[in-house]
């Protein structure tokens, strides 16, 4: 069985990174890592949902400034 990395980014996208998280992880093949880079969102949504998101196994946060 093969394995596969995710990256997802985000710029104010709370409600729609949670369900693409979801998505991937609803696939018949799980995937190793799913990895949010969060382009340094202002609205307190998305700072909320990816704070959960960063404690869940397998998902990996990376916040960087608004690029």
């Amino acid at each position: 069985m093969s394995t596969y990395d995710v990256v997802i980014t985000a710029f104010n996208q709370g409600d729609d990174v949670r369900e693409a998280v979801d998505s991937v992880f609803a696939q018949t093949i799980e995937p190793r890592e799913v990895i949010v880079v969060d382009d340094g969102s202002t609205d307190d949504a998305s700072l909320c949902v990816l704070q959960a998101l960063s404690r869940e196994p397998y998902v990996r946060v990376i916040a960087q400034p608004n690029a």
